[in-house]
């Protein structure tokens, strides 16, 4: 389905439902930004209707600066909305400066609480990488990184541009794709996560909030909004990108040093309060 397709189909559902309910919540990534929350605001001012819109991902800022006039325009026309919820802290500290009267906040990825906490872990010497596998995610450089270290890294999602072949090693495993509702107990069966992400439209990845939620603590980088999400010695471990030896170091760290790795296991469980789904729901209903 094409997206002028996609568009009507919308517009025609909140044309049947609209005088039904007080509220339009719009919940969009990159291009529906520009395409279907400008749709919700038109509606919702004809009907009198509050809209709140909230923007998944961490690039909004680099695409408003980078834009040309007629999609500035949109992005502009956007900040309209009732309510933005905006997914980083400094993205709300950007357009709350570049757009004063609008009604700005932050309300980041979230997951469910998990019930498969161990409170108490021991450094297992499995790490875990699972999201998409390609370049701008690092996984090369974490291949590179474990090559000749006594550590098991099993590696899951779909391949992109990056071939099996270039997983294989006698401590990398390729374990292919997972149902997204089981990725928490996955991870709870490992030491740590490790994303070594540049990835340019990075935001706050689900899967280090899925690691927190079982108090497991995340090796990443100090990429665009990651700090933001992982408090460098507290809820995990950042490094520079496109840096397979300050990977190796980092987790050579945590694995001889236990009483490293308990308080990552504590700060990462404690950090998980930030980002409980059932706490920002609440949140959610409370701005409608």
């Amino acid at each position: 389905m094409g997206v002028f397709e996609r568009f009507l189909r919308v517009a025609w559902q909140l044309l049947l439902h609209l005088k039904d309910y007080d509220s339009i919540g719009c919940h969009v990534s990159k291009r529906g930004f520009s395409v279907f929350a400008p749709l919700a605001i038109i509606l919702g001012r004809l009907f009198n209707k509050k809209v709140l819109v909230r923007k998944f991902g961490g690039e909004l800022e680099n695409t408003y600066k980078n834009s040309k006039l007629l999609n500035k325009l949109f992005i502009k026309f956007v900040m309209k909305a009732d309510v933005i919820l905006l997914e980083t802290k400094s993205q709300v500290k950007y357009f709350s400066k570049e757009f004063p009267n609008s009604n700005i906040m932050w309300y980041p990825n979230s997951r469910p609480s998990s019930n498969n906490v161990k409170m108490k872990r021991k450094f297992n010497n499995k790490i875990i990488f699972i999201g998409h596998v390609k370049q701008s995610k690092g996984i090369l450089d974490l291949v590179e990184a474990v090559k000749g270290l006594d550590i098991q890294l099993d590696i899951y999602g779909p391949l992109e541009d990056v071939s099996e072949k270039q997983l294989t090693l006698p401590n990398v495993n390729y374990k292919g794709v997972v149902d997204n509702g089981s990725v928490a107990e996955i991870i709870s069966g490992y030491s740590v996560l490790v994303l070594p992400t540049y990835y340019e439209g990075e935001g706050y990845p689900g899967v280090i909030i899925e690691s927190y939620s079982v108090g497991v603590p995340v090796i990443s980088t100090n990429w665009r909004c990651i700090p933001e999400l992982v408090d460098n010695r507290v809820s995990g471990i950042l490094v520079k990108i496109k840096q397979p030896l300050a990977l190796s170091e980092a987790l050579l760290e945590v694995s001889n040093d236990e009483d490293l790795y308990n308080n990552l296991c504590v700060g990462a469980l404690f950090k998980f309060s930030d980002f409980d789904s059932h706490v920002l729901t609440q949140k959610y209903i409370s701005v409608l």
